[in-house]
């Protein structure tokens, strides 16, 4: 089975792609450079940190932004900066600047981890596996990289190699939450649902439970049909009117699939006009240090809703894609302006927004975001202008 929209969604959304807290081995840490060791620098730097740890990766990725352009030789800014940017899902921004930079730095194995990183987070799977197969040839015990490499085989339904990877992954972490997650639900998605949930039961029994683990296992027990578990479990960390979504969400999965498991079969991507309503992921607790559920929120609310009262609006830098006569048209402009476009609009949110006339409404416009910075969305804007695409900025 190739590729598809749904495997793509439910990997990056649902698969808990934690490869920010752990410590590759062959990764020396980056020292910041003399340009950026002065007080204005270490007070971005700073600021750049406490973000990260408070889980604001958006504000993070925009000190660390400022890092880099004030010296772009500045390793330590750099990797702060592509890893944030993936993690509030903007990994094609995260490529363009590895891409640009890494021939200036061939050595600098971090850039190559984050590189393949990117690749996985953007859907370039197949590529993916290539760079990261070839990372663990020189540093065969990360955890980290195993993990994505996991996911990228999930991505290309190789469901034996991923998990076979993952369990190399925990052979090297073994209590790691964040592989027990992606093994769970690469589990799950590939037909060993029962397998999946006795493992995150297991996992929640043993003290290992997180926000993140309990809303997967609400997950996989709605793909089974089990609402009212899903339900019960999902409030333990959510408010109801979270919950009350993502109930609404699993239940019309389920009623699509038939009354089977076959959830992943629901297109996001290629049916527009049925996605309503998406799952929201918690961000998790302080102490969890689970560095991708923010980025997850953003990955579930990144959506071509019909109905614009369940519509979530999009804060910060934003670029506007396009304005329509009416709401079928912004939608149908929208899917085929995000096929046509993957790499560079792949991780971006979407909404559509009503513009409004004195007495009518008079169009409908199509908006992404959010960008780090004014100059990664004009360098967005060049990318589709030459493409004959419409993009202009909006500034919050």
């Amino acid at each position: 089975m190739s590729l598809s929209c749904t495997k793509f969604f439910c990997c990056v959304v649902a698969l808990a792609l934690l490869w920010g807290c752990g410590t590759p081995t062959k990764e020396t840490t980056a020292e910041p450079s003399g340009k950026n060791n002065i007080p204005v620098g270490n007070f971005f730097r700073a600021a750049a940190t406490t973000s990260q740890d408070q889980f604001d990766y958006q504000s993070a990725a925009k000190y660390y932004q400022n890092l880099y352009n004030r010296d772009s030789n500045d390793i330590a800014a750099l990797l702060g900066l592509v890893r944030n940017l993936r993690y509030i899902g903007s990994a094609a921004q995260s490529l363009a600047l590895l891409e640009e930079a890494m021939p200036r730095h061939p050595d600098v194995f971090a850039l190559r981890a984050e590189y393949a990183k990117s690749l996985v987070a953007s859907g370039r799977a197949v590529d993916a596996v290539d760079e990261l197969t070839g990372l663990l040839e020189e540093v065969p015990d990360d955890w980290e990289l195993l993990s994505a490499l996991g996911i990228a085989y999930d991505l290309t339904d190789n469901a034996g190699q991923a998990e076979q990877t993952y369990r190399a992954a925990l052979e090297v972490a073994p209590k790691n939450t964040s592989i027990i997650n992606n093994l769970a639900l690469s589990l799950a998605l590939s037909g060993k649902i029962d397998n999946g949930i006795a493992m995150l039961e297991e996992t929640t029994a043993g003290g290992l439970s997180t926000p993140h683990i309990r809303q997967n296992l609400a997950l996989m027990y709605a793909m089974k049909g089990d609402i009212l578990s899903a339900r019960r479990l999902a409030e333990q960390d959510l408010p109801k009117e979270v919950v009350d979504n993502n109930i609404k969400y699993y239940e019309r999965l389920y009623a699509h699939a038939g009354g089977g498991q076959a959830v992943v079969e629901v297109s996001r991507l290629e049916e527009p006009a049925e996605a309503v309503v998406e799952p929201v992921v918690p961000a998790p607790a302080a102490e969890t240090r689970d560095e991708t559920a923010v980025a997850a929120v953003d990955a579930a609310a990144d959506t071509d809703q019909m109905d614009q009262s369940s519509s979530l609006p999009i804060e910060g830098i934003k670029v506007q894609l396009g304005v329509f006569e009416t709401l079928d048209r912004a939608t149908e402009g929208l899917s085929e302006m995000r096929d046509r476009n993957v790499d560079l609009l792949s991780g971006l949110r979407f909404v559509i927004d009503e513009v409004e006339g004195i007495d009518a409404p008079v169009g409908y416009m199509v908006l992404a975001g959010p960008l780090a910075s004014q100059q990664i969305a004009a360098d967005l804007c060049t990318k589709l202008h030459s493409r004959k695409k419409v993009c202009r900025l909006v500034l919050p």
